[in-house]
Protein backbone atom coordinates (compact mmCIF):
# COMPACT_ATOMS: atom_id res chain seq x y z
CA UNK A 1 0.00 0.00 0.00
CA UNK A 2 1.61 3.31 -1.03
CA UNK A 3 2.60 5.69 1.78
CA UNK A 4 0.35 8.66 2.40
CA UNK A 5 1.68 11.46 0.21
CA UNK A 6 -0.16 14.18 2.17
CA UNK A 7 2.36 16.59 3.70
CA UNK A 8 2.99 16.13 7.43
CA UNK A 9 1.80 19.64 8.34
CA UNK A 10 -1.58 18.96 6.70
CA UNK A 11 -1.98 15.67 8.51
CA UNK A 12 -1.12 17.26 11.88
CA UNK A 13 -2.65 20.76 11.86
CA UNK A 14 -2.58 21.21 15.65
CA UNK A 15 1.10 20.34 15.90
CA UNK A 16 1.77 22.61 12.97
CA UNK A 17 0.06 25.56 14.65
CA UNK A 18 1.94 24.88 17.87
CA UNK A 19 5.29 24.81 16.07
CA UNK A 20 4.48 27.99 14.15
CA UNK A 21 3.49 29.75 17.38
CA UNK A 22 6.63 28.54 19.16
CA UNK A 23 8.80 29.65 16.26
CA UNK A 24 7.14 33.06 16.27
CA UNK A 25 7.72 33.46 20.00
CA UNK A 26 11.35 32.48 19.65
CA UNK A 27 11.81 34.98 16.82
CA UNK A 28 10.26 37.78 18.88
CA UNK A 29 12.44 36.93 21.88
CA UNK A 30 15.49 36.77 19.62
CA UNK A 31 14.74 40.20 18.16
CA UNK A 32 14.27 41.68 21.63
CA UNK A 33 17.52 40.13 22.90
CA UNK A 34 19.40 41.43 19.87
CA UNK A 35 17.89 44.90 20.29
CA UNK A 36 18.84 44.94 23.98
CA UNK A 37 22.40 43.89 23.19
CA UNK A 38 22.70 46.54 20.49
CA UNK A 39 21.41 49.29 22.74
CA UNK A 40 23.81 48.27 25.50
CA UNK A 41 26.74 48.49 23.08
CA UNK A 42 25.55 51.87 21.86
CA UNK A 43 25.27 53.17 25.42
CA UNK A 44 28.86 53.13 26.59
CA UNK A 45 28.00 54.43 30.07
CA UNK A 46 28.44 51.83 32.82
CA UNK A 47 25.15 50.46 34.09
CA UNK A 48 24.87 51.42 37.75
CA UNK A 49 23.22 48.96 40.11
CA UNK A 50 20.06 50.64 41.42
CA UNK A 51 20.39 51.60 45.08
CA UNK A 52 18.26 49.71 47.60
CA UNK A 53 14.78 51.15 47.93
CA UNK A 54 12.89 51.29 51.21
CA UNK A 55 9.12 51.60 51.41
CA UNK A 56 6.55 52.14 54.15
CA UNK A 57 4.44 49.13 54.98
CA UNK A 58 0.76 49.52 54.00
CA UNK A 59 -1.08 46.92 56.08
CA UNK A 60 -4.51 46.63 54.51
CA UNK A 61 -6.95 43.78 54.03
CA UNK A 62 -6.52 41.92 50.72
CA UNK A 63 -8.27 43.62 47.82
CA UNK A 64 -11.36 41.93 46.42
CA UNK A 65 -11.23 39.07 48.92
CA UNK A 66 -14.03 36.51 49.16
CA UNK A 67 -13.16 33.94 51.82
CA UNK A 68 -14.81 31.58 54.24
CA UNK A 69 -13.02 31.86 57.58
CA UNK A 70 -13.26 29.24 60.31
CA UNK A 71 -11.59 29.44 63.73
CA UNK A 72 -8.60 27.15 64.09
CA UNK A 73 -8.55 24.49 66.77
CA UNK A 74 -6.01 26.38 68.88
CA UNK A 75 -8.16 29.52 68.80
CA UNK A 76 -11.25 27.58 69.85
CA UNK A 77 -9.32 25.96 72.69
CA UNK A 78 -8.24 29.35 74.07
CA UNK A 79 -11.60 31.07 73.55
CA UNK A 80 -14.83 31.15 75.53
CA UNK A 81 -17.91 31.85 73.44
CA UNK A 82 -16.46 31.53 69.93
CA UNK A 83 -18.62 29.40 67.63
CA UNK A 84 -17.03 26.80 65.37
CA UNK A 85 -18.82 27.94 62.21
CA UNK A 86 -17.51 29.39 58.92
CA UNK A 87 -17.90 33.14 58.46
CA UNK A 88 -17.75 34.93 55.13
CA UNK A 89 -15.14 37.66 54.76
CA UNK A 90 -15.30 39.92 51.71
CA UNK A 91 -13.59 43.15 50.73
CA UNK A 92 -14.09 45.54 47.86
CA UNK A 93 -11.48 46.63 45.33
CA UNK A 94 -9.95 49.05 47.84
CA UNK A 95 -9.73 46.52 50.64
CA UNK A 96 -12.64 47.88 52.68
CA UNK A 97 -14.51 45.13 54.52
CA UNK A 98 -17.98 44.52 53.11
CA UNK A 99 -20.62 45.79 53.38
CA UNK A 100 -18.96 49.11 52.50
CA UNK A 101 -20.25 51.35 49.71
CA UNK A 102 -23.95 50.51 49.80
CA UNK A 103 -25.09 53.69 48.06
CA UNK A 104 -24.27 55.20 44.69
CA UNK A 105 -24.28 58.58 46.40
CA UNK A 106 -24.07 58.52 50.20
CA UNK A 107 -24.99 61.49 52.37
CA UNK A 108 -22.46 60.48 55.03
CA UNK A 109 -19.34 58.33 55.03
CA UNK A 110 -17.81 56.88 58.20
CA UNK A 111 -14.28 55.42 58.09
CA UNK A 112 -13.21 52.78 60.64
CA UNK A 113 -9.59 52.20 61.69
CA UNK A 114 -8.25 49.54 64.04
CA UNK A 115 -7.05 45.98 64.34
CA UNK A 116 -8.89 42.68 64.59
CA UNK A 117 -11.18 44.09 67.27
CA UNK A 118 -12.54 46.45 64.60
CA UNK A 119 -12.37 44.02 61.69
CA UNK A 120 -14.57 41.49 63.59
CA UNK A 121 -13.51 38.62 61.34
CA UNK A 122 -15.51 35.95 63.17
CA UNK A 123 -18.73 37.97 63.39
CA UNK A 124 -21.18 37.38 60.51
CA UNK A 125 -20.65 40.08 57.89
CA UNK A 126 -24.05 41.74 58.30
CA UNK A 127 -23.56 41.90 62.10
CA UNK A 128 -20.13 43.55 62.18
CA UNK A 129 -20.49 46.79 64.07
CA UNK A 130 -19.39 49.01 61.18
CA UNK A 131 -22.32 47.70 59.12
CA UNK A 132 -24.81 47.88 62.00
CA UNK A 133 -23.70 51.42 62.82
CA UNK A 134 -24.48 52.54 59.27
CA UNK A 135 -27.98 51.03 59.23
CA UNK A 136 -28.76 52.37 62.70
CA UNK A 137 -27.59 55.86 61.71
CA UNK A 138 -29.79 55.74 58.63
CA UNK A 139 -32.79 54.89 60.79
CA UNK A 140 -31.97 57.71 63.22
CA UNK A 141 -31.13 60.43 60.70
CA UNK A 142 -32.93 59.52 57.47
CA UNK A 143 -29.63 59.96 55.62
CA UNK A 144 -27.76 57.45 53.43
CA UNK A 145 -24.65 56.23 55.25
CA UNK A 146 -21.64 54.29 53.95
CA UNK A 147 -19.30 52.59 56.44
CA UNK A 148 -15.75 51.93 55.20
CA UNK A 149 -13.94 49.48 57.46
CA UNK A 150 -10.18 49.68 56.83
CA UNK A 151 -9.19 47.63 59.89
CA UNK A 152 -6.78 44.71 59.68
CA UNK A 153 -5.72 42.10 62.20
CA UNK A 154 -2.51 43.12 63.97
CA UNK A 155 -2.59 46.80 63.03
CA UNK A 156 -1.45 49.43 65.51
CA UNK A 157 -1.94 53.19 65.40
CA UNK A 158 0.86 53.97 62.95
CA UNK A 159 -0.50 51.40 60.51
CA UNK A 160 -3.87 53.13 60.83
CA UNK A 161 -2.20 56.49 60.27
CA UNK A 162 -0.84 55.19 56.96
CA UNK A 163 -4.25 53.81 55.97
CA UNK A 164 -5.94 57.09 56.85
CA UNK A 165 -3.61 59.04 54.57
CA UNK A 166 -3.13 56.39 51.89
CA UNK A 167 -6.71 55.40 51.19
CA UNK A 168 -9.00 56.98 53.78
CA UNK A 169 -8.63 60.66 52.92
CA UNK A 170 -9.38 60.15 49.18
CA UNK A 171 -12.81 58.76 50.16
CA UNK A 172 -13.63 62.15 51.77
CA UNK A 173 -15.19 60.60 54.89
CA UNK A 174 -17.12 62.82 57.27
CA UNK A 175 -16.04 60.88 60.37
CA UNK A 176 -13.23 58.48 61.26
CA UNK A 177 -13.73 56.06 64.15
CA UNK A 178 -10.48 54.90 65.78
CA UNK A 179 -10.12 52.03 68.26
CA UNK A 180 -6.67 50.88 69.38
CA UNK A 181 -5.03 49.49 72.51
CA UNK A 182 -4.02 45.84 72.63
CA UNK A 183 -1.96 45.69 69.41
CA UNK A 184 -0.11 48.87 70.33
CA UNK A 185 0.61 47.58 73.82
CA UNK A 186 1.79 44.21 72.51
CA UNK A 187 4.03 45.83 69.89
CA UNK A 188 5.59 48.27 72.33
CA UNK A 189 6.19 45.64 75.00
CA UNK A 190 7.52 42.95 72.68
CA UNK A 191 9.36 44.94 70.01
CA UNK A 192 10.39 47.94 72.11
CA UNK A 193 8.91 50.62 69.84
CA UNK A 194 6.65 51.21 66.85
CA UNK A 195 9.86 51.38 64.77
CA UNK A 196 11.16 47.83 64.80
CA UNK A 197 12.32 44.98 62.55
CA UNK A 198 9.27 42.76 62.99
CA UNK A 199 8.75 40.93 59.66
CA UNK A 200 5.02 41.66 59.43
CA UNK A 201 4.43 44.77 61.55
CA UNK A 202 7.60 46.82 61.13
CA UNK A 203 7.06 50.18 59.44
CA UNK A 204 9.93 50.10 56.92
CA UNK A 205 10.56 47.42 54.31
CA UNK A 206 13.88 47.03 52.50
CA UNK A 207 13.19 46.10 48.87
CA UNK A 208 15.12 42.83 48.38
CA UNK A 209 14.30 42.58 44.68
CA UNK A 210 16.92 44.57 42.78
CA UNK A 211 17.47 42.50 39.60
CA UNK A 212 15.33 41.74 36.53
CA UNK A 213 15.59 38.03 37.32
CA UNK A 214 14.17 38.58 40.78
CA UNK A 215 11.24 40.58 39.42
CA UNK A 216 10.64 37.88 36.79
CA UNK A 217 10.51 35.17 39.48
CA UNK A 218 8.06 37.20 41.54
CA UNK A 219 5.93 37.85 38.47
CA UNK A 220 5.80 34.18 37.51
CA UNK A 221 4.99 33.22 41.10
CA UNK A 222 2.16 35.75 41.19
CA UNK A 223 0.82 34.53 37.84
CA UNK A 224 0.83 30.95 39.09
CA UNK A 225 -0.98 31.93 42.29
CA UNK A 226 -3.59 33.83 40.28
CA UNK A 227 -4.22 31.00 37.80
CA UNK A 228 -4.02 28.06 40.21
CA UNK A 229 -4.70 29.36 43.75
CA UNK A 230 -6.12 26.13 45.20
CA UNK A 231 -3.36 23.98 43.70
CA UNK A 232 -0.75 26.39 44.98
CA UNK A 233 -2.08 26.22 48.52
CA UNK A 234 -1.92 22.41 48.39
CA UNK A 235 1.58 22.18 46.94
CA UNK A 236 3.21 25.07 48.80
CA UNK A 237 5.19 23.82 51.80
CA UNK A 238 3.51 24.75 55.04
CA UNK A 239 5.82 26.99 57.00
CA UNK A 240 6.19 26.24 60.66
CA UNK A 241 3.89 28.35 62.78
CA UNK A 242 5.96 30.82 64.73
CA UNK A 243 5.10 33.86 66.76
CA UNK A 244 5.29 37.22 65.02
CA UNK A 245 7.47 38.30 67.91
CA UNK A 246 9.88 35.37 68.26
CA UNK A 247 13.10 36.38 69.93
CA UNK A 248 13.97 38.26 73.10
CA UNK A 249 11.19 40.21 74.75
CA UNK A 250 11.79 43.93 75.15
CA UNK A 251 9.75 45.66 77.84
CA UNK A 252 10.55 49.39 78.02
CA UNK A 253 9.57 51.38 81.05
CA UNK A 254 5.92 52.19 81.61
CA UNK A 255 6.31 55.92 80.97
CA UNK A 256 7.94 55.33 77.57
CA UNK A 257 5.27 52.86 76.42
CA UNK A 258 2.42 55.12 77.44
CA UNK A 259 4.01 58.23 75.94
CA UNK A 260 4.47 56.45 72.61
CA UNK A 261 0.81 55.39 72.54
CA UNK A 262 -0.39 58.90 73.42
CA UNK A 263 1.74 60.48 70.69
CA UNK A 264 0.50 58.01 68.09
CA UNK A 265 -3.12 58.59 69.08
CA UNK A 266 -2.77 62.37 68.99
CA UNK A 267 -1.12 62.05 65.58
CA UNK A 268 -4.10 60.20 64.09
CA UNK A 269 -6.59 62.67 65.62
CA UNK A 270 -4.75 65.73 64.33
CA UNK A 271 -4.17 64.19 60.90
CA UNK A 272 -7.89 63.54 60.55
CA UNK A 273 -8.73 67.11 61.54
CA UNK A 274 -6.15 68.50 59.14
CA UNK A 275 -8.08 66.82 56.31
CA UNK A 276 -11.49 68.00 57.50
CA UNK A 277 -12.51 64.66 59.03
CA UNK A 278 -14.14 64.49 62.46
CA UNK A 279 -12.31 61.97 64.68
CA UNK A 280 -14.16 59.78 67.16
CA UNK A 281 -12.24 57.59 69.61
CA UNK A 282 -13.34 54.35 71.24
CA UNK A 283 -11.82 52.53 74.19
CA UNK A 284 -11.60 48.77 73.74
CA UNK A 285 -14.15 46.39 75.17
CA UNK A 286 -12.37 43.65 77.11
CA UNK A 287 -12.51 40.86 79.68
CA UNK A 288 -9.51 41.99 81.70
CA UNK A 289 -11.07 41.56 85.13
CA UNK A 290 -8.94 42.05 88.29
CA UNK A 291 -8.37 38.29 88.45
CA UNK A 292 -7.83 36.15 85.32
CA UNK A 293 -10.98 34.54 83.97
CA UNK A 294 -10.56 30.76 84.39
CA UNK A 295 -12.24 30.00 81.04
CA UNK A 296 -9.76 32.13 79.05
CA UNK A 297 -6.12 31.53 78.18
CA UNK A 298 -3.90 34.57 78.84
CA UNK A 299 -2.10 35.10 75.49
CA UNK A 300 0.93 36.97 76.83
CA UNK A 301 2.26 34.73 79.58
CA UNK A 302 5.70 34.69 77.89
CA UNK A 303 6.25 38.41 78.37
CA UNK A 304 7.83 38.13 81.78
CA UNK A 305 4.93 40.20 83.11
CA UNK A 306 2.29 38.89 85.43
CA UNK A 307 -1.35 39.03 84.39
CA UNK A 308 -1.86 41.87 86.87
CA UNK A 309 1.05 43.88 85.44
CA UNK A 310 -0.12 43.41 81.84
CA UNK A 311 -3.68 44.31 82.80
CA UNK A 312 -2.46 47.49 84.50
CA UNK A 313 -0.75 48.56 81.28
CA UNK A 314 -3.82 47.74 79.22
CA UNK A 315 -6.09 49.67 81.60
CA UNK A 316 -3.70 52.61 81.30
CA UNK A 317 -3.98 52.55 77.50
CA UNK A 318 -7.76 52.83 77.63
CA UNK A 319 -7.34 55.65 80.14
CA UNK A 320 -5.01 57.42 77.69
CA UNK A 321 -7.71 57.20 75.02
CA UNK A 322 -10.16 58.92 77.38
CA UNK A 323 -7.54 61.51 78.31
CA UNK A 324 -6.65 62.36 74.70
CA UNK A 325 -10.35 62.67 73.85
CA UNK A 326 -10.87 65.06 76.76
CA UNK A 327 -7.73 67.11 76.03
CA UNK A 328 -8.50 67.49 72.32
CA UNK A 329 -12.29 67.78 72.54
CA UNK A 330 -12.92 64.53 70.67
CA UNK A 331 -16.08 62.44 71.15
CA UNK A 332 -15.28 59.14 72.87
CA UNK A 333 -17.33 55.94 73.08
CA UNK A 334 -16.20 54.21 76.26
CA UNK A 335 -16.67 50.57 75.31
CA UNK A 336 -14.47 49.57 78.25
CA UNK A 337 -17.31 50.77 80.48
CA UNK A 338 -20.26 49.87 78.23
CA UNK A 339 -19.64 46.26 77.13
CA UNK A 340 -20.06 43.59 79.85
CA UNK A 341 -16.98 41.45 80.51
CA UNK A 342 -18.62 38.11 79.73
CA UNK A 343 -18.69 35.36 77.11
CA UNK A 344 -21.96 36.62 75.64
CA UNK A 345 -20.25 39.80 74.41
CA UNK A 346 -16.55 38.84 74.06
CA UNK A 347 -15.22 35.41 73.10
CA UNK A 348 -11.70 36.11 74.41
CA UNK A 349 -10.01 39.00 76.17
CA UNK A 350 -10.73 41.62 73.47
CA UNK A 351 -12.74 40.22 70.52
CA UNK A 352 -16.46 40.81 70.16
CA UNK A 353 -19.20 38.27 69.59
CA UNK A 354 -22.23 39.13 67.48
CA UNK A 355 -24.04 40.31 70.62
CA UNK A 356 -21.07 42.47 71.56
CA UNK A 357 -20.96 43.90 68.06
CA UNK A 358 -24.63 44.89 68.28
CA UNK A 359 -24.03 46.67 71.58
CA UNK A 360 -21.05 48.56 70.16
CA UNK A 361 -23.08 49.66 67.12
CA UNK A 362 -25.87 50.99 69.32
CA UNK A 363 -23.50 53.04 71.48
CA UNK A 364 -21.45 54.29 68.53
CA UNK A 365 -24.44 55.25 66.37
CA UNK A 366 -25.99 57.20 69.24
CA UNK A 367 -22.73 59.09 69.82
CA UNK A 368 -22.23 59.83 66.13
CA UNK A 369 -25.80 61.04 65.69
CA UNK A 370 -25.60 63.45 68.62
CA UNK A 371 -21.95 64.58 68.67
CA UNK A 372 -20.07 63.93 65.44
CA UNK A 373 -22.14 64.12 62.27
CA UNK A 374 -22.26 67.29 60.17
CA UNK A 375 -25.68 68.99 60.04
CA UNK A 376 -28.09 68.04 57.29
CA UNK A 377 -27.84 70.31 54.25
Amino acid sequence: MPADATPWFLRHPRWTLALVALTGIMLVVGVLVAAEAGLRRADRKPQAVPPPERVMRFRESPLGADLLLRPEAAMLADADGLEDVPVRFQTDGDGFILPARRHASADLTVLFLGGSTTACLFVPDSLRFHALTATRLEAQTGRRVDALNAARTGNHLLHSQALLLGKGVPQTPDVVVVMHAVNDLTTLLRAGDYWNDNPSRGLLIDDPCQTPGCHLRLGLRGLGSALFPALGRRLRPQAARVSEFDGPVVAPDTAFVQARFRSALVGVVESARAWGITPVLMTQANRFTPEPQPTLAFPHDDLGLSYAAYRAQYVAFNAITRSVAADLGVPVVDLDAIVPRDRAHLYDYVHLTAAGSRLVAEALADTLATRALPPSP
